[in-house]
């Protein structure tokens, strides 16, 4: 998804910079839909297979039995967190990188809380 936000980023700033500020509108949509439609299918086989990836990663039963336990928080904090990373460099693009910092801090506090 860092490839889809750059893209993104691009296109937003070119066309608010060709004083298109309704296609950049829409662009940044279709960027957060494509987000969208990639990160939810890999967060999906992430919870699918959160028994199965913990005996890929180590040997240990402890250890996979603590992975097991956080493996669908991750999955869906993962949802949350590339929306959010996705929607930063889209509000970027705008040259508003303070608000977007600010507003990236809250919500990245409110997945951690």
């Amino acid at each position: 998804t860092y490839a889809i936000a750059e893209a993104g980023e691009i296109r937003v700033a070119t066309l608010l910079g060709e004083g298109k500020p309704r296609l950049a509108k829409l662009s940044a949509y279709k960027i957060l839909a494509l987000a969208y439609v990639v990160t939810v299918p890999l967060s999906f086989l992430f919870f699918v297979f959160h028994n199965w990836l913990p005996s890929c990663l180590t040997s240990d039963a402890e250890l996979q039995g603590l992975m097991r336990s956080v493996f669908s928080q991750v999955a869906l904090g993962n949802v949350a967190l590339t929306l959010g990373s996705v929607s930063w460099t889209l509000v970027g693009a705008q040259g508003r990188y303070p608000r977007a910092t600010f507003h990236g801090f809250l919500g990245s506090a409110a997945v951690a809380i």
